[in-house]
């Protein structure tokens, strides 16, 4: 179980899928026709394309909300100013589904979630999962992307929110199975964000 998703994401980087494209897993890419918020690949995908994943179209980022087939459709979010008409063009979908694993792994260690546990999912504990995995990636391309200083200061302000959001409480773990929380267990911090100034 992952504990943010990809849209999660775009709170903190809107145009996640352009800039990160190089730490992303491209599920496809190629020539697309767009009709409004609706896109078709001009080639149809060969690994699935899911629902959360992102989309780079038109240089700009955006979760998918529907698929069928070698279409989909995707929420424009917060950006107003999207075109409403139509153009053909190059597109891309891609998942930071690995580094959101690598995160989710961590908060169970973290949280010492024992088998048969289930972490409560909150907005909380989203946004602590969100910015771990920007964490991730702002790392990832600071040592192998183009725009290394840039990504590496995006990598030390993520971890110094990841770090207030962690101190800031416990999180609820049911370990009965019925869907509410009856532990509440602080955090154990990663020794990196343990000795880190805030």
């Amino acid at each position: 179980m992952t504990y943010c998703t990809d849209t999660d994401l775009l709170f903190w980087e809107p145009d996640l899928a352009r800039e990160a494209r190089m730490a992303a897993d491209v599920v496809h890419a190629g020539g697309a026709r767009r009709e409004g918020t609706r896109l078709c690949f001009v080639d149809p995908p060969i690994r699935a394309i899911e629902v959360g994943q992102l989309v780079c179209v038109e240089g700009a980022t955006f979760p998918i909300v529907t698929v069928a087939g070698s279409c989909l459709a995707f929420s424009p979010m917060l950006r107003r100013d999207w075109p409403a008409g139509n153009a053909r063009g190059d597109a891309f979908v891609c998942t930071f589904e690995a580094q959101r694993a690598i995160v989710s792994r961590s908060i169970d260690a973290a949280l010492r979630v024992r088998p048969g546990d289930r972490i409560v999912v909150t907005d909380r504990l989203r946004r602590i999962a969100a910015l771990a995995a920007l964490r991730v990636v702002s790392a990832q391309l600071s040592i192998f992307g183009s725009g290394g200083a840039r990504w590496g200061v995006r990598r030390d302000v993520y971890a110094r929110l990841l770090r207030r959001e962690m101190r800031a409480g416990s999180i609820g773990i049911d370990t009965t199975g019925d869907g509410t929380a009856d532990v509440h267990r602080g955090w154990i911090l990663p020794a990196e964000l343990a000795t880190e100034a805030l």
